[in-house]
């Protein structure tokens, strides 16, 4: 069944009550989604509420919809997962946290690791971060998710792990042997290097449980989108 298309507004919402809506989903509408005057589309405004609603007009840069009736909000996962991603690629680091999105990461921890590429520097953070919001909260908007993930940065796996706390660590190795615990979960995936032997040593003497997620060794993304997938 075709998922009714769905987007973020900035105005508030409210039933029977038409709202002339601006900003960037104005193009994300009409011009990406082609939305058509008289069609309806589901709209989340900032308190949460979510409504059916019916495009009234459009215009270049404003969009007038009145909303019909509420919209039913999806669940949220049956348990809380945050992932610590190793820095990587930036390509294939927007797709995992495309993924992640998708899949109902609720925290996406980017992590500086020994065999990361290339150092993240805190200027270049800054100006990556717009960007990396931007590719969860259209993630959200294709899949329905009413919450965007909570994105933070570190220094190494060291500081990353200081930022979990009820959170069990599981680090994804392809010499891995345990099973996914119960519970809250902080799934750990390092870069195309794999781990240090630092980084192995600090897994070790923390006694977080290791876990290979298939028989060949994957990529960094492979692995945190199948790991996800598989602990959801």
């Amino acid at each position: 069944m075709h998922r009714m298309s769905f987007f973020f507004v900035e105005s508030a919402l409210s039933l029977d009550i038409p709202v002339e809506i601006g900003g960037e989903v104005v193009h994300h509408i009409g011009t990406v989604r082609r939305v058509k005057k008289g069609e309806e589309v589901e709209l989340q405004d900032p308190s949460g509420a979510r409504f059916i609603v019916r495009i009234d007009e459009i215009a270049r840069r404003s969009i007038t919809v009145t909303p019909l009736r509420p919209a039913p909000i999806p669940a949220s996962p049956s348990r809380a997962v945050t992932l610590l991603q190793a820095y990587i690629a930036e390509q294939k680091l927007n797709l995992i946290l495309q993924k992640a999105t998708e899949l109902g990461a609720a925290r996406i921890i980017v992590w500086q690791a020994d065999h990361s590429p290339h150092e993240i520097s805190p200027e270049r953070l800054a100006h990556k971060h717009e960007r990396f919001e931007a590719i969860m909260r259209n993630a959200c908007e294709q899949s329905g998710r009413p919450d965007v993930p909570i994105l933070e940065f570190s220094d190494s796996l060291e500081d990353g792990l200081a930022l979990i706390a009820d959170e069990t660590p599981v680090f994804l190795n392809a010499d891995g042997s345990g099973v996914f615990p119960t519970g809250p979960l902080a799934l750990v995936v390092g870069p195309e290097g794999g781990f240090s032997d630092a980084e192995d040593m600090m897994r070790a003497a923390r006694n977080c449980p290791t876990i290979s997620i298939g028989t060949y060794t994957l990529r960094a993304e492979t692995a945190a989108i199948a790991g996800l997938a598989l602990c959801a």
